[in-house]
């Protein structure tokens, strides 16, 4: 029997016969491709593992050192805090033994001043100041009295290492004040002048001002011309009034002292910064005081920079109570030194690794070679001539089919295997002739949608003349602004406005059921029929009979029982009078000028037009002032939804219309609403037209 009588399912019975031989030929294959594969994906995983690894590893090793950096940091800035607190603590005593001795001051003796003035105790100048003009013959009791608080001022003076200057400041404008600048250089000491206008000086005025504990800003002391802070506290009397204060000067070098406490070795410094990023510390001596540093510092953090040409990590964190920050920089290389050992470390295991793999798949590689080309002349042969046999009509088949694709309708396969491909070739010939029948159809349909497409495009731009567009009557004492978006090509919702004569303005805003085409020609007969019987009512004032007689003409002949919701209003300009007939329509929103607010406008009850005929409607009127505006609008704007079908609701337009400011131009309210009702329907589909009118009544001037 030869193959090409044969059926399919023969052939390939025959086939997989025939090609057994070749199995472990496949097998080998799948398992070379597979062997490739693995090798390909055990080194790109093995990098990638020493990479993350790596790269994990540093992350960790980074983080850890720059935390400890920031420990340090936030742990001087703290010792700095502590030693200043120390220092307040020691004034604010001070204050406290003054205030004790205003109310008890027989339980303290008073201090004898030699005729200059001074008291020598020790290494501390004891001495009083005053002002230019000072009477101290007036005041002889009051400096008694201070002069008991001399051994508290000396023991400070003598024993807080932070302290240069402590004194107590009348205000009457004298000072009892001890000092240890002879600790330093004891023989070119001199006693201070005694002349200083003490209540005029800065940090007298800022205790008094904050009537609590305070420093001063870096500044240069009078005297001494040293740079420091002033710490200084108000003490009272026992009804709480301000006597005077104590206060205490601490100069930058002894302030220094404890920056230079923080030994960093060759890897580093340290420095603080005051509220005006002047560099006011630092453990560099080689530092000039006041100099702007470039980094601007807030809060506890570490930033990376370039000081000096090197790459600097520099941790920082606030000096609470004065206003500073620390500030300490350390070499990022060194910083990083352990983080680059630790990379090394994890590239050269993963490369050995890497090298290992690449030796075991390697001699798999090639036994499985061997075995392949053992494999491959053998099935070469027999497969040579068994796909010439099969594969020969699939490519007159196939080559039939491309033709057909590329557009030849008229293309037939001729097949002649007398099997399943000859029968599948026919099916192809009738499956083309049944395409291109349904070709012709389609073009047919296509043709009459685009008609259709054409005519409700014209529609459309005939609906929209009809509306009013010129919002401009050349007048002032009114504006008037208005628009429509149809939720299809046309819509059901229309408006209109135009004067019944120079002082009577008419604006209507209507919602047809429905939506498009039939909506649309029913709106154009709701617009003519509102429209011709507000122009020629014999009543001027009687607009509930216009609407009354409306509704009676589109009940006539509403086979298709549609209706139509209208509000109908007229201004009387001249006297802001607004007569109103709501025919089941929203209530509009009235805003109030003089209150500068929003509210719904009252209307009353009533039905729909062409609903029913016979029905009587109910007109209402109120007083617009000048500035007054009328906002009306259709359900698509309170009945907008989002994806989640959650409407837009009519209170939350009223709240938007409260909050927008309602003063501005027509078009550009009407603009705002429609972009709040656009935020909140997203990216869902428009369900309804959407139609706003406004209207504003304006002063004039007489």
């Amino acid at each position: 029997m030869k193959i090409g009588n044969m059926g399919i399912r023969k052939q390939v019975l025959y086939l997989v016969m025939s090609c057994s031989l070749i199995t472990l030929f496949i097998t080998g294959g799948i398992a070379l491709y597979g062997m490739l594969n693995i090798k390909s994906d055990s080194i790109e995983v093995s990098s990638n593992i020493g990479e993350q690894a790596s790269r994990n590893s540093s992350e960790i090793l980074e983080a850890q050192k720059k935390s400890e950096l920031i420990e340090i940091a936030a742990d001087k800035a703290v010792d700095i805090r502590h030693r200043m607190n120390d220092f307040a603590h020691d004034v604010e005593m001070i204050a406290v033994q003054m205030h004790d001795i205003y109310l008890h001051p027989e339980n303290f003796l008073p201090q004898s001043l030699d005729d200059s003035g001074q008291i020598q105790a020790g290494k501390i100048n004891f001495y009083i100041q005053h002002s230019e003009n000072f009477n101290s013959t007036q005041f002889a009791n009051e400096i008694a009295m201070y002069t008991s608080i001399k051994d508290f001022l000396i023991r400070d003076a003598e024993f807080n290492s932070m302290i240069d200057s402590v004194f107590v400041a009348s205000k009457n404008n004298f000072i009892i004040s001890a000092d240890d600048d002879r600790k330093k250089s004891p023989e070119t000491f001199k006693p201070s002048p005694v002349i200083y206008d003490a209540v005029a000086s800065d940090w007298y005025k800022l205790a008094v001002a904050e009537n609590k504990m305070v420093f001063s800003k870096v500044r240069q002391f009078i005297f001494s011309k040293k740079l420091g802070v002033f710490c200084s506290v108000p003490f009272t009397d026992a009804s709480g009034e301000i006597l005077g204060v104590v206060g205490a000067q601490a100069s930058l070098e002894r302030i220094n002292a404890i920056v230079q406490e923080a030994d960093f070795g060759e890897d580093g410094f340290c420095f603080v910064v005051d509220d005006q990023n002047r560099i006011i510390l630092s453990s560099k001596n080689n530092f000039e005081f006041g100099t702007e540093s470039k980094f601007k510092f807030s809060g506890q953090g570490l930033i990376k920079d370039e000081i000096d040409g090197k790459n600097y990590f520099i941790a920082y964190a606030p000096v609470e109570n004065m206003n500073w920050t620390f500030a300490a920089a350390f070499e990022q290389e060194k910083v990083n030194a352990p983080v680059a050992k630790n990379a090394t470390i994890i590239e050269n295991l993963t490369i050995e690794n890497i090298s290992k793999l690449n030796r075991h798949i390697f001699y798999t590689m090639i036994s499985m070679a061997f075995g392949v080309l053992i494999l491959l002349f053998a099935v070469t042969y027999i497969g040579r001539n068994l796909s010439d046999k099969l594969v020969r009509p699939l490519h007159i088949l196939s080559d039939g089919v491309r033709e057909i694709s590329s557009g030849n309708l008229d293309k037939k396969i001729e097949v002649n295997t007398g099997n399943e491909i000859e029968h599948l070739a026919i099916c192809f010939n009738a499956m083309t002739d049944e395409l291109k029948t349904q070709m012709n159809d389609l073009k047919k349909i296509t043709a009459e949608k685009e008609r259709i497409a054409t005519e409700l495009n014209v529609a459309k731009d005939i609906q929209q003349s009809m509306l009013p567009r010129n919002f401009d009557f050349n007048r002032k004492d009114f504006e008037i602004y208005a628009r429509m978006s149809a939720a299809k090509e046309v819509g059901g919702d229309f408006y209109d406005f135009y004067m019944l004569d120079e002082d009577h303005l008419v604006i209507t805003i209507a919602d047809v059921s429905g939506k498009g085409v039939p909506a649309s020609l029913f709106m154009v007969v709701s617009k003519t029929v509102l429209k011709n019987f507000a122009t020629f009512a014999t009543k001027p004032d009687d607009f509930s009979a216009v609407i009354s007689c409306a509704n009676d003409q589109l009940c006539s002949g509403n086979d298709e029982m549609m209706f139509v919701t209208v509000f109908f209003g007229v201004l009387e300009i001249s006297t802001g009078k607004f007569t109103y007939v709501n025919g089941g329509h929203n209530p509009p929103i009235i805003y109030h000028a003089k209150e500068n607010r929003c509210e719904y406008l009252n209307v009353k009850k009533n039905f729909v037009l062409g609903g029913m005929d016979g029905m009587n409607f109910k007109q209402q009127e109120i007083y617009l002032d000048p500035g007054d505006l009328i906002f009306t609008y259709t359900d698509g704007v309170n009945e907008a939804m989002n994806i989640n079908h959650e409407e837009y609701t009519s209170e939350k337009l009223l709240s938007f219309m409260n909050e927008v400011d309602c003063r501005q131009p027509l078009k550009d309210l009407l603009k705002s609403v429609r972009a709040d009702v656009a935020k909140h329907v997203g990216e869902a589909e428009q369900s309804d037209d959407i139609t706003m009118l406004a209207f504003r009544l304006n002063e004039t001037k007489k």
